[in-house]
Parts: C-alpha cells; structure tokens; sequence
C-alpha cells in the first residue's frame, strides 16, 4: 500500500528539470525526468514515483529522512530504488543511506552539508535509470544566536551620591545562576535590591561613589562577566547629573 502522505502533487516530477549546473539545488545530479516515458503512462492505473524530505528544513549536519514510494502500474511496482543523492548531503558520494527498499514504499536518511542554502534530492529508480523519478526539496539553515545577557544603567552618567537604576535581560540558561552588577562607580561596589523576573528580565539600583570618570558597570553570573556598558561619575552640578 503506498504512503498516506503522498499525494498526486507529486506528479511535478513530469515536468522537466532544467536548472543550471553548480547552484544550490546541485541540479547537474540529474538530467531531468523522462517526460516521454511518464506522458505515455498517465492513465488512471499508472502512479508515479514520489519522495517527501523530512523535516523540509534543518539544521548544518542534522539527519533527513526520505519516504515514498516507486511508480506503480495496476498497483505493481515498476522498479525499486537505485539511490537518492543531492549536493546537500554530506560526504564524497551525496548519496543517502537507503534503509528500507520495499516494493511499494521505501525509507531513506543523510546528514545535510554544512553549508546552508535550497538544495534538491534525486531519487533515482530501477525503471528510471538515466533520469530522476521523482525529487524532494529541502533547506539548510543556519541556527539563530543564542540570546545574549543585556545591561543598562539609567542614568548613563551621575554624581556622587545619586541613585542609578541598572536593567536588562538573562538567557534562559543563567535565570538560575547567582547573579550580580557590580562596578568601582558605586558604593559598596555593587547594585544593591537585584530582582530577576521569570522572563529573564532584572532590575537592580546602586548609589554613586567614587572619583569623577568613567567606569565599567558589569553583570556577573556565577562570577563570570556576561554583559558590561560604560558609566560615568559626573562633577556634582555637572549637565547630566540630575
């Protein structure tokens, strides 16, 4: 019994392939489907190959998964695969492991290259052995940042005595960690009140104190500097003290 995931959408592959050699899509693994041969099939009991990439979108070195099935004639499989290959798969060959070749359905799985961008599967069958039978498109993408720890000191310059309040955000992985500001410009040498909030989100407040300059206010966690902004320690009566 063929996939209940596939679908007569597949039938694209009867048009032919005609993408310039060397790009992304790493088209010059194949010629192209053979038009003449699946156009002179197309009756209601001819079913042709097809092949879904699982997930569409992954990782640099993640694991894909192909499925599918060969092209039937009165429910009769015409071939069996030969092999799946891409430029998006890693290795020499480009060649996907295929893990089970049955009659009528078949399973597949690579690991994709490095190197993000749109690429295309072949996937090539006994009855199909010059052209592709059918394809699968799929993307490398490359991972989002981790989010990074933020600190701000408002104001960003005051007097000797005043009161600063200092905010910003943690990443999920240091909520849990013993965080502190610290910085010579305040007395004691640290934020006094720190609340760090579910989201990630904190707030601390310290009083000025120390010799007029600029100094380096940072946030600590477990003792290990994770973000740092500049402070300054104004003469009292100076523009920006208030």
């Amino acid at each position: 019994m063929r996939l209940s995931k596939i679908t007569a959408a597949a039938a694209v592959i009867a048009a032919s392939v005609a993408i310039p050699a060397g790009t992304a899509s790493a088209s010059d693994l194949s010629t192209g489907p053979d038009t003449t041969s699946v156009a002179s099939q197309q009756h209601h009991w001819y079913e042709p190959a097809v092949m879904n990439a699982t997930p569409s979108k992954v990782a640099p070195g993640a694991k894909i998964t192909f499925d599918g099935a060969v092209a039937t004639h009165n429910g009769k499989p015409l071939g069996h695969v030969t092999k799946i290959v891409s430029y998006g798969f890693a290795g020499r060959s480009h060649q996907a492991l295929v893990t089970h070749n049955r009659s009528l359905d078949f399973t597949a799985t690579a690991t994709a290259t490095q190197t993000p961008g749109t690429y295309t599967a072949y996937l090539y069958t006994s009855d199909h052995p010059d052209n592709a039978a059918a394809t699968a498109s799929f993307k490398v993408v490359s991972p989002a940042p981790a989010p990074t720890a933020t600190i701000n000191v408002n104001p960003t310059g005051a007097a000797n005595g005043q009161k600063v309040t200092i905010t910003g955000s943690l990443p999920a992985a240091s909520r849990s960690a013993i965080c502190a500001v610290t910085s010579p410009a305040f007395a004691g040498k640290g934020a006094t009140s720190m609340k760090v909030n579910t989201d990630g989100t904190y707030k601390a407040t310290a009083t000025v104190s120390n010799t007029p300059r600029q100094y380096t206010v940072s946030l600590l966690c477990n003792g290990k500097q994770l973000a740092s902004t500049p402070f300054t320690i104004l003469l009292l009566g100076g523009s920006s003290a208030n």
